[in-house]
């Protein structure tokens, strides 16, 4: 049972949006063990977490791109204005992302054009200072500020490390502005000796190896193919992030969960079973750049008839990413599934409800985007059967105002999996078919 929330640090617990896409106005989630998003079509519900995959694509490319990549593997785009919210009541020329870590730091970030150049135009951060009081660390940086504002964000308790440092010293350090990648932080920089310099850069806390280390499985999850490319994974317990696709280090991570007999090969192929597809999968190495997958075409049959993943329906290729992710991810990792549902029988949505049960029992917190009604009901069965606590999940509803903006209605889940009034456009929309049908047959 997944009763227990497992503690952990560096626990990303809200993220807000504002002035990107259809998100004009600030819009903030409450990031749960399971985070649920859900909405009519273009309502905004990929626009709330494209921008933390832009920053994520930022931070793991090999060179630095600036303070933005707009096209990379995970976001696609050719200019920075694709990214601004426009409407009659408003055109933004920059956009801000916002995150709470550990319930005790937050940060915003805000992204701008100037000069032609893509700039983190400012930076807040917030830190509390000690768990039992409200004493709070403010930082604002901005891109364009002056050496002595620059001074005066310099907060107490690095002022007092300063002057033990350079106690007796006639020249103050230098101060600069530090642009890391997607992030704006401020550099002192101290002579301790000849020819020898010292930098502390603050504020420590940002979100960067939390978004790293997120997995993300987006709606599209590829075509299958006769072969994968060999890639590098994770032998250790520890978080390693794995930069780019996920996809592409599937084959990988099932090959050498096969090679070693992991119980986590298993655990996939029991999903796989759960949902209907298949019981059996195989991966054979065809050289040192390939690896081809093979899947058995007989559930319910101790016999195994291989064929390639390519030669199946599309159920296997679609879903497979999604149980690897859920299983390879570690105590405290996110992982953002876009239309878990996709070319899945509505028995397997309504089952995949379990398997996300299984993994938020070890730790790993989730987030969903969803059309499908199925899976919800199968998360409100997991919480009436106590086996997903009810805090822990955070239902999120997207819809267009009248002037087209984005607006995100919250709530929870009670003890009995039920909430409150949920929007005409989903559920009822069932009933409401079901209605007209047997008004139509005359029943």
């Amino acid at each position: 049972m997944s009763l227990k929330k497992p503690k952990m640090r560096n626990t990303l617990t809200n993220i807000s949006i504002r002035g990107y896409k259809s998100i004009n106005e600030e819009q903030e989630i409450e990031l749960k063990p399971l985070t649920i998003l859900a909405g009519t079509n273009s309502s905004g519900k990929s626009s709330f977490i494209q921008p933390i995959l832009l920053l994520k694509q930022t931070i793991e490319e090999s060179y630095d791109p600036g303070a933005l990549l707009l096209n990379g593997p995970l976001a696609k785009f050719t200019n920075f204005e694709q990214l601004l919210h426009k409407s009659k009541s408003n055109e933004a020329d920059s956009f801000e992302v916002g995150f709470k870590v550990d319930n005790k730091h937050k940060c915003k970030f805000t992204y701008a054009k100037k000069n032609e150049e893509l700039i983190v135009k400012k930076a807040t951060y917030v830190t509390k200072l000690k768990n039992d009081k409200p004493e709070f660390e403010h930082v604002i940086i901005d891109h364009d500020m002056s050496t002595e504002e620059m001074r005066k964000q310099i907060p107490n308790r690095i002022n007092k490390l300063l002057n033990e440092l350079v106690e007796g010293e006639e020249e103050k350090p230098q101060i600069r502005l530090a642009r890391e990648r997607c992030f704006l932080r401020l550099e002192l920089i101290f002579d301790l000796e000849e020819d020898l310099k010292r930098g502390i850069s603050f504020p420590g806390a940002r979100p960067e190896t939390v978004i790293k280390n997120l997995i993300h499985l987006p709606g599209l999850r590829g075509n299958p193919e006769r072969t994968y490319p060999v890639t590098s994974v994770n032998r250790d317990n520890h978080l390693v992030s794995l930069p780019g696709k996920f996809e592409r280090y599937v084959a990988s991570i099932l090959h050498r969960w096969k090679n070693e007999n992991d119980e986590k090969a298993k655990e996939v192929e029991t999903y796989l079973n759960l949902l209907g597809l298949t019981n059996k999968i195989g991966t054979k190495k065809i050289n040192d750049t390939q690896i081809e997958i093979n899947v058995s075409t007989n559930i319910d049959q101790d016999e195994d008839n291989f064929v390639n993943i390519a030669d199946v329906g599309l159920g296997v290729s679609q879903t497979l990413p999604v149980l690897v992710a859920l299983v390879y991810a570690q105590p405290g990792q996110i992982v953002y599934i876009e239309q878990p549902e996709i070319h899945l029988h509505p028995r397997g949505q309504y089952i995949f409800s379990q398997i996300i049960e299984k993994a938020l029992s070890r730790g790993v917190r989730i987030v969903i985007e969803t059309h499908s009604s199925l899976i919800i009901k199968g998360i409100q069965t997991e919480v009436a059967n106590k086996k997903i606590n009810h805090k822990h999940v955070s239902l999120n509803w997207f819809k267009r105002n009248n002037l087209g903006e984005t607006e995100v209605d919250s709530t929870e889940l009670d003890a009995e999996g039920t909430f409150g009034d949920w929007p005409l456009d989903f559920s009822d929309v069932e009933i409401e078919a079901e209605l007209n049908f047997i008004q139509a047959g005359d029943f």
